[in-house]
């Protein structure tokens, strides 16, 4: 796979990074409402999981809680009006936040399987 020829000067990075940029332009809408509602299912299962089933609460364990107040952060950065939101980079620390979160939920989940006792 050759690399693409820089156009107007930078190197293929910046090139990437520009293509990627108006993608997200073109695209915003559409990607901010699925990162929304992906945030609000793993809020939903969160809950239902740890927090109504009272594991959370009796062991001490921390996080399922984490990992909440990480998607409650990304949920405000979404919502306020901070005026990054048109930029790439913001956009994909969003994304980066969702994943951090997402690795939380997924150790709760494995956590939960290992040592769940009836």
């Amino acid at each position: 796979m050759s690399r693409p020829e820089p156009v107007d000067g930078g190197g293929w990075f910046a090139q990437l990074w520009r293509e990627c940029q108006g993608c997200l332009h073109d695209n915003l809408d559409v990607l901010l409402g699925n990162l929304s509602r992906a945030t609000n299912l793993l809020v939903i299962l969160n809950v239902s999981l740890f927090f109504l089933t009272g594991r959370v609460g009796v062991g001490g364990y921390t996080w399922p809680l984490c990992s909440l107040v990480i998607l409650g952060a990304l949920e405000v950065l979404l919502v306020l009006p901070l005026g990054l939101n048109r930029r790439l980079g913001f956009y994909l620390g969003l994304v980066l936040l969702w994943c951090v979160a997402a690795f939380f939920f997924a150790g709760s989940v494995l956590y939960l399987l290992n040592h769940y006792e009836s």
